[in-house]
């Protein structure tokens, strides 16, 4: 009986999870090493370190999920016109930052420094600038082709198990929403080249349309979304659902789960010949494999990785959450009309009030889903569920977090300190909301969660953000023959695009030759991601309807179960 090749997985969010699906369709023997525990015995506080156990429901499959968000002329500072500034001011200035930049470590502040340089650069040297237009199109069009594989692995899920349908939640195509009318004119030009258009219109003919009957109220009386409204091609789904139907799934397969604190990675063991013998863990055990992927996003140890990795290459963006649940919610969803969609929300900053004090909001960018899901009494239950918020709290562990652990305590001050850049950040976020829905709950009441139907999540999740938007590239050899492929790490949408880095890893795997130098295995990773990147020019809009229809056909077989559909 032929050997199974070995391969260990460090991390256990989305992109770690479909990478171990992956490896298990090639017939290898998988481990899953990961310092977050189990997610189905945790407590319900329980911090993951994890964005994608951490985060709530929603996620989206889009072509502009993840992008650079260097100071970039074009569909960046259309969409973020302060996104260099932003990252140099704290949050209650009108930025980002979390605190301010003397009081992050020297290492967060080597990377706001070095962005900042960035920045300057592209500005002023034109090779820079055409570098980054290069890469804002790699991005996207690695994106689309992500949205095709979704399209077809969900199809395949639903096929597997149609009772997913119950939990999943699924929008087939995305609308959005501007508050600006130059935001939505960019934002149409952008995505009508990319073929992700439906349909467009202009806020007086959005507040007419049945599908945005939600918004009519908020558009009215709020004078809120004045820009316009898109409907798109894309996906949104719960992935919670999603996940829990992979750990069933991959414990079937026999992968081995390696979960909690103990199993955290702190060293690479490499042999005399710079080959990576394997990884030791927080409990001092030693585990071999033939190749190893890290997928550990932003919360990746300081010094694991060698040479030009070894100081943190990513730091955390962090996001918070809100539920709107019961009569309120139902009244929204059903609002949303027969085929209730998944929205994004995009506006400029404006003045918010918190304790009395005026400050600048972020720039608005609302994530909201439509969550209905089946109770085991065969009740409905409705919960628009929605995410936002860019607070940058440094390199892990983040001193500009309090709720991930921390191996000396943050002091009372510090720790009052990014609590009110949190207030900030979700006040932000929230006027949006309530302007945008036409909703009397005051940011206040939703803290003091007296109102029945809102809930201000106490948990955010933080997403990985790298200093110069390029995704993370490492490839050695291990001592087996194999590799160890250090990959993705980018500007948020590690959702989208969970699917495509897997899909590079297993091709890539399948390619390499125990003989190639390092340098011939990074070219080789490079044509393989070249290679499905190219193949997103191939998609139009035909493309799109027939991966929609096929996908819908899949969700709809389980129609005799009433369950409701978005």
């Amino acid at each position: 009986m032929k050997t199974k090749e070995s391969i260990l997985i460090v991390g256990s969010g989305i992109t770690a999870l479909v990478s171990a699906l992956k490896a298990v369709e090639q017939d290898m023997a998988v481990t899953i090493l990961s310092k977050s525990p189990c997610t189905r015995t945790a407590a319900v506080d329980q911090v993951f370190q994890s964005s994608t156990h951490d985060g709530s429901f929603n996620r989206y499959i889009t072509s502009t999920e993840g992008h650079p968000y260097l100071d970039l002329d074009g569909y960046v500072t259309q969409m973020y016109p302060d996104i260099a500034t932003d990252f140099e001011k704290t949050i209650a200035q009108g930025g980002m930052l979390a605190l301010p930049l003397e009081e992050f470590s020297p290492q967060t502040q080597c990377f706001l420094q070095k962005r900042k340089a960035l920045n300057q650069s592209i500005r002023n040297n034109p090779q820079d600038w055409l570098a980054y237009e290069r890469l804002f199109i790699e991005y996207v069009a690695e994106n689309v082709y992500s949205m095709k594989l979704w399209y077809e692995q969900l199809a395949q899920f639903l096929d597997e198990k149609p009772e997913l349908a119950q939990e999943l939640s699924l929008s087939i195509g995305i609308h959005r929403f501007y508050d600006e009318k130059s935001l939505f004119e960019s934002a149409r030009k952008t995505l009508s080249g990319q073929g992700m258009i439906k349909a467009s219109f202009y806020n007086d003919e959005a507040v007419n349309h049945p599908e945005f009957a939600a918004y009519r109220s908020g558009i009215e009386k709020q004078s809120f979304i004045k820009g316009g409204a898109l409907i798109m091609h894309g996906l949104a789904f719960n992935i919670k659902a999603v996940v829990g139907f992979l750990l069933e799934k991959l414990e079937k397969a026999g992968v081995r789960f390696l979960l909690g604190p103990d199993h955290e990675v702190t060293t690479i063991r490499y042999d005399s010949s710079h080959q990576v013998e394997g990884v030791i863990t927080r409990d001092g055990k030693v585990h071999e494999a033939k190749y190893f992927l890290f997928h550990g996003g932003a919360y990746m140890q300081s010094g694991l990785l060698p040479g030009d990795f070894a100081h943190p290459p990513v730091c955390g963006m962090k996001g918070f959450w809100a539920h709107i649940t019961g009569k309120t919610a139902e009244k929204i969803i059903r609002g949303m009309g027969l085929s209730p969609k998944a929205c994004k929300i995009h506006g400029g900053k404006m003045p918010i009030t918190v304790d009395g004090q005026e400050y600048v909001s972020q720039v608005a960018d609302l994530n909201v889903q439509p969550v209905i899901l089946t109770k085991p009494n065969g009740e409905t239950e409705y919960i628009v569920c929605i995410g936002s918020g860019y607070l940058f709290v440094g390199t892990y562990p983040f001193e500009g977090d309090a709720d991930v652990p921390k191996y000396s305590a943050q002091s009372r001050e510090r720790i009052n300190a990014i609590r009110k850049a949190e207030k900030l950040a979700i006040a932000g976020f929230w006027e949006v909301v309530r302007r945008v829905y036409d909703l009397d709950v005051s940011f206040e009441a939703c803290l003091a969660r007296s109102h029945p139907d809102v809930k201000i999540l106490e948990k955010g999740c933080i997403r990985s953000w790298s200093v110069d938007d390029r995704e993370l590239r490492l490839v050695q050899k291990t001592r087996q023959g194999g590799v160890m492929l250090v990959h993705g790490g980018g500007n948020t949408g590690s959702t989208t695009k969970s699917i495509f880095e897997s899909v590079v890893a297993m091709n890539f795997i399948n390619q390499l030759d125990a003989t190639h130098s390092v340098s011939e295995l990074a070219k080789l990773y490079e044509n393989v991601r070249r290679s499905l990147r190219t193949q997103a020019a191939g998609l139009n809009s035909e493309s799109w309807v027939t991966l929609e229809e096929t996908l819908r056909s899949a969700r709809d077989q389980v129609s005799e179960l009433s369950i409701p559909h978005c």
